[in-house]
Parts: C-alpha cells; structure tokens; sequence
C-alpha cells in the first residue's frame, strides 16, 4: 500500500510554466507590486500577504528544478534573482514592513524582466506562420508615448516660425521645465497649496517633438501658420447653442455633464493630444483591424482597415502606406520613453525598445 501512495504521488503531474507564472507567480508579485494601494490594514489581510509572499518563494525555488531550467547556468542566474527578493518578500511580510516591501519593488521587477528578456524575447506577440511569405505591412504593434513639451498650435513667441535649431530646442525645454517644474512650491502659500500634487505625478513630456530631424514649434503643421483656423459663422451659432442649453441645463441627467466627467470618453481622440500625465497607448495590429488602447481610462479605438462602417469616436479609416513608413520616428535617448508629433494626417510616435530609424 505504501509503495502504490508513493507511485500515485510521484506520478502527480507538475504544472507548466505557464501555470506556475499564471496561477502562482503574477499574483504574489502583484501582492507586492501593489503594496501602497493594497496595503493590509488587518491581521488577515497580513497573514493572506505572508501566505502569497511564501508561495512566490516557493514557486522561485521550483524554477531551479530540472523540470524547468532550460540552459543551466544564465536559467539558475535569472532564478536566484527571483529568489532573493521573494526570501526578503517573506521577510518583510512577517514584520509587516510597508516601507521594506516597496523598496523590493525594483529587485521583484528585475528578476521579471531579466528572464523574460532571455526566455521570451516576444512576450505579448502574435507567432508568424514560418511558410508564410514576409509581410510588407510595417509593424506598429508595441506600448508607445505620446508625451511632448511641442503645444498643439503654435505659441504667439515662434510666429512665422515652424522649426527650432537644436539649440533653441534645448533652451526652450529647460525653460518649459523649470516653468511646470511642480517641486517648486516657494513662490508663494497658493503655490505650497498647489503643489500638493508634486513633479513626481506628472508626465509632460521633456522634449519637444521631433520629426524627421526638425524640431516643431507645434503639432499642427496645416495650415502652416500652425493654428487652429476659426470657426465658421455656422459653426460659431452652434458653439453658442450648446453653452447655453448647458448654462440652463446644468445636471438635469447625466447626459447634461461632459464625456470627460462621465468617463466615457477622454483623450483617446480624436484627437488624441499630450496630456499632463498617461500619455501611453498600446497598438495592437490585425489583419483587418488596429486597436489603439489609451492609457486614459482605457479608451480603445478600433480602426477597420477595409472601409467596413464605424462610428463610435468617429467614423475611423486605416490604411497601410508603405511610402508613410518612415513617419515613425524612433529616438536614441530614453528609448523606454517616446514622444510624438501629430499634425491633420499623420500620426508619429516612438515605441518602447525601438532604436533610431
């Protein structure tokens, strides 16, 4: 009897990788990727922390066995990584240390990150028939941002002026940022009072957008004064209309308040423009279709490729231009941050990880 309990045991069947990361690894690192908005507050809430903490551990130290470690020796260096800040994670957990968890924050995402790029090189991409010809479609698939310190017309200060020299540029961005710069809470009491939100929450941008070598005074780059042409007669009466059924119909229902404040729409475009913070999307690319999900309130835009009606956010069209390919701009510095340029056609950005073009 005791030889069949042990069989049956040694027979059990030991999860995939795929179920260990899924079932185990990413919601104990979450545990503590999170632990400044998911703070235990209770004796359970600590013990389920020590309990997810443990289980990292122990997923970390069956990774080092031969069931699977590919090629032994960077396999068991990536592991180790893991190991260490899962050993620490238990640590901290048991003394209930807030301050010891988010300092492991950069350890924990290391370890991820490192094995990933040897061991998943095409993490969150789709696998290409290898009998099917090279496709000719540029590949937009990645995370990008579109955070830049260009304003989307052009100021009074570069009239008549469509470009800066690359030292112009430099002044111009430091002056932009010693401007926002939200640390600086000296100046005044309304100041302390408004800094309250610090530099650390805001994503403007810290460099002006450039395209194709030229340094913009704005995204608008038609009509080439680079504004926003004024309204029509008939465009301004019903610009009117609508200010004043909002003045007499403030909040009579929902439908009374802007999409911004019902979350139902909000710089997901168009147009999509650089914010003060969540100036990242992700493209995804699809035969028939490319879905551009926002940062902002998880907007996603759905653009057919093949003329097939749409109308939420706009009746979108996309086609590939293979002539437009050099429209994406990639940039040599910070390449995990990107920034872009808009003008009424073309849409340019960076992608993360990509390299000059």
């Amino acid at each position: 009897m005791r030889l069949l309990a042990l069989l049956i045991i040694a027979v059990q069947p030991v999860a995939t990788m795929s179920e260990l990361m899924v079932n185990t690894i990413y919601p104990a690192s979450d545990a503590v990727f999170y632990i400044s908005t998911r703070t235990p507050s209770n004796d359970t809430e600590w013990k389920q922390l020590e309990a997810q903490t443990a289980a990292l551990a122990e997923a970390a130290a069956a990774m080092t066995s031969p069931s699977y470690f590919r090629d032994r020796d960077r396999w068991m260096a990536d592991a180790q990584l893991l190991i260490e800040a899962s050993k620490a994670a238990v640590a901290a957990a048991k003394r209930h240390d807030i301050g010891a968890l988010e300092a492991l924050n950069d350890a924990l995402y290391t370890s991820c990150v490192q094995c990933h790029q040897h061991y998943r090189p095409n993490y969150g991409r789709r696998p290409e028939s290898s009998s099917a010809p090279a496709s000719t479609v540029p590949d937009l698939e990645g995370i990008w941002n579109f955070a830049t310190l260009t304003p989307l017309e052009r100021p009074a200060e570069f009239a008549g002026k469509t470009e800066l020299t690359s030292k112009e540029a430099a002044a111009h961005e430091q002056r932009l940022m010693e401007q926002n710069n939200r640390d600086r809470r000296e100046t005044s009491a309304e100041a302390d009072l408004g800094g309250a939100y610090n530099e650390f929450w805001w994503d403007r941008g810290t460099h002006v957008a450039t395209v194709r070598g030229k340094k913009l005074t704005s995204l608008i780059v038609d009509p080439p004064d680079g504004r926003i042409p004024p309204l029509t007669p008939e465009a301004q009466q019903r610009a009117q209309a609508r200010a004043a059924d909002r003045r007499d119909h403030p909040a009579d229902g929902p439908e009374n308040r802007s999409l911004g404040e019902r979350c139902l729409m909000f710089n997901a475009g168009p147009p999509m423009l650089s914010g003060p913070y969540n100036n990242y999307m992700q493209i995804l690319q699809f035969p028939d279709y490319v879905v551009i999900l926002n940062e902002m309130i998880h907007d996603a835009r759905v653009v057919p490729l093949d003329g097939r009606p749409h109308r939420f956010s706009g009746a979108l069209r996309g086609q590939h231009a293979r002539d437009r390919h050099d429209e994406l701009h990639r940039p040599d510095e910070f390449p995990w941050r990107r920034r872009t340029a808009s003008s009424r056609r073309t849409f340019y950005s960076k992608r993360r990880g990509d390299s000059v073009v």
